[in-house]
């Protein structure tokens, strides 16, 4: 089985869905992704692609597609008018071959809001979901999109909230601690967060530290200035120690978003 994390930096590279089709995952977890019925897929003066949620359901026709908003976006221009509806948030695509026996998902920081173009704080959400596999198994993933925060990704308060609602949420779906489990995303979080901390008590392995990986970001990246040529962490996928890892891969290239892809296989 494979699994794919991306934020997907609402495509503004355009090059998103080509490359996630082409890797042909059993389950995506994407974070980035805007969703709009009134928006035109033309971009007009924006750079995102406010159909991104449709046009991967379209291109992963062998998936069943979950969108879960965390705000509603909005940004008067001759591109987008009152009226108009942007929504933005996480996305999971499960290859229809793996029913779906459980599924949670809830905020992890804030709620559902409207947020005017250029807002600094944004809610955080994450998802839950077991899957059966044909072998009668079960397999738990999980998908976030942390708290982020202008001043870094040092703890503070709300992500240190955001970790007991992560695992409050896991321990809905996992039911027996014993179920190999998936979790990643794009954390927002340095590698000594207490959120690492609490994960690894708990019998889980961050491959991207465990791996001796530095960054998870591309040259699209250009926030921090000054932390240039530094370790640039955002993104990361947690094993529980029932997983069975074949290959975990940080892809460096192509570049298409702003971070990279997680790409793991397993047994």
């Amino acid at each position: 089985m494979r699994i794919v994390s991306l934020n997907c930096w609402d495509d503004r590279t355009g090059t998103v869905i080509p490359y996630l089709t082409g890797l042909d995952a059993d389950i995506y977890c994407l974070q980035e992704i805007a969703s709009s019925e009134t928006l035109s897929a033309d971009r007009g003066s924006f750079r995102i692609n406010t159909r991104l949620f449709a046009e991967l359901q379209r291109a992963l026709p062998g998936h069943t597609g979950y969108f879960f908003a965390a705000s509603r976006w909005y940004y008067e221009s001759e591109y987008m008018k009152p009226g108009d509806d942007l929504r933005l948030g996480n996305a999971v695509f499960v290859r229809n071959i793996y029913p779906v026996c459980d599924f949670v998902a809830r905020f992890t920081y804030g709620s559902f809001r409207d947020l005017p173009y250029g807002e600094k704080t944004f809610p955080s959400r994450a998802e839950a979901f077991r899957v059966e596999l044909p072998s009668g198994k079960s397999l738990v993933v999980a998908n976030m999109h942390g708290v982020w925060d202008p001043t870094g990704k040092g703890d503070t308060m709300p992500r240190i909230g955001q970790t007991a609602a992560l695992l409050g949420l896991l321990k809905g779906v996992r039911e027996e601690i014993a179920l190999p489990t998936v979790v990643c995303g794009d954390f927002n979080l340095l590698p000594d967060s207490v959120f690492f901390k609490e994960f690894r008590t708990r019998g889980f392995t961050d491959l991207v530290t465990a791996n001796g990986h530095t960054s998870t970001r591309t040259s699209h990246y250009t926030g921090n200035p000054e932390k240039k040529g530094k370790p640039l962490f955002a993104d990361y996928m947690l094993v529980s120690e029932q997983v069975k890892v074949l290959k975990f891969e940080i892809v460096r290239e192509p570049e298409v978003s702003d971070h990279c892809p997680l790409v793991l296989d397993i047994e």
